[in-house]
């Protein structure tokens, strides 16, 4: 939602459905035997489709795409208009950009690292 990806019905329904899963995953619903339906497992699907595989508007994720391409392929100055875009986005935003980054780094061998 702070990306403006998802709408803010869509992030309670992803939200709830996160609830529910780690709930049913967690150990005091496996020592009760509780199980998950068929209908609400059902149900978390179609959120997660109807939210995030559905979403026609996937510009932001293209975008995205692209910076952390550009990142772990070029040297990229201040003045790059994407990384003056960065700067001027949601703590969120550049949360995950600095994650995303960090993870790249840990995968990589000698000079690329």
């Amino acid at each position: 939602m702070q990306l403006g990806a998802i709408n803010s019905t869509g992030v309670l329904k992803l939200r709830q459905a996160l609830e529910i899963m780690s709930h049913y995953l967690s150990d005091e619903a496996e020592r009760n035997g509780e199980e998950l339906s068929k209908i609400d497992a059902s149900s978390l699907v179609s959120s997660c489709v109807n939210h995030i595989l559905g979403e026609t508007d996937i510009s932001i994720a293209i975008e995205f795409s692209e910076l952390r391409n550009r990142l772990f392929s070029e040297t990229l100055s201040l003045a790059d208009p994407q990384i003056e875009q960065l700067l001027d986005s949601p703590p969120f935003y550049i949360k995950t950009v600095v994650s995303v980054l960090l993870s790249g780094i840990k995968h990589e061998q000698d000079a690329a690292q």
